[in-house]
């Protein structure tokens, strides 16, 4: 079963030209939660109620070279999970809700996995949601800091400090000015994958995006 989630990942998209995963030197710029403008450039970033987003996901697979993409709606739930409504290259949805993992395919029977089945989705939603939590010690405790903030743009840098998700995770690069546009996954073994998001809502879920949650 955990090669259907193997070849979902690998599937569901389409060629593209190179991806940039150029940090920008963000890790020579550790930073402390007692750092003001940190601080308050997290404050206003953070954001804990639903959060709507369009986004294109970009995976460069290592030795390849070659990049892939697909197209589609994140919603987050706080304390319900987010739900990746994916539109190209085909449609799918998969939710990963908090203590399991739901994938849904057209005209075939929804899938509901654990955790461990899905590790990379798993962990960059978890990151989304505890960066737009507004929890800063939480935050700590889970990662090692560095951040850069240059005008109104900011980029902020985590790396694991469990050993459960170092082992498959390099790092975190997010971005954004007010909002959060951009987080860059770095995996072990050389390969990276990219969201960026656009059409950015702070709005209740409608009972259609509700539903997603009791697939």
């Amino acid at each position: 079963m955990k090669a259907v989630w193997v070849m979902l990942l690998l599937f569901c998209v389409v060629p593209l030209s190179a991806l940039n995963v150029e940090d920008d030197g963000v890790f020579s710029h550790p930073v402390s939660l007692a750092d003001a403008t940190f601080a308050s450039t997290y404050r206003t970033v953070a954001y804990n109620g639903p959060w709507i987003a369009d986004f294109t996901q970009t995976k460069q697979i290592h030795g390849i070279k070659r990049t892939f993409r697909s197209t589609g709606t994140m919603l987050l739930q706080p304390s319900r999970g987010i739900v990746w409504n994916m539109h190209t290259p085909y449609p799918s949805v998969l939710v990963v809700g908090p203590s399991y993992i739901v994938q849904q395919l057209p005209g075939q029977k929804t899938s509901r996995m654990e955790f461990g089945d899905n590790q990379m989705f798993t962990q960059i939603s978890r990151t989304i949601e505890m960066v737009l939590a507004g929890d800063l010690a939480m935050l700590d405790n889970a990662f090692s800091l560095s951040f850069q903030k240059a005008e109104s743009e900011w980029t902020l840098a985590l790396v694991p400090k469990q050993a459960e998700v170092a082992s498959f995770v390099d790092s975190f690069v997010l971005g954004g000015t007010d909002e959060l546009k951009t987080v860059l996954m770095h995996e072990k073994g050389g390969d990276a994958i990219r969201y960026d998001f656009s059409s950015i809502e702070r709005r209740s879920l409608s009972d259609d995006e509700l539903a997603y949650f009791s697939l």
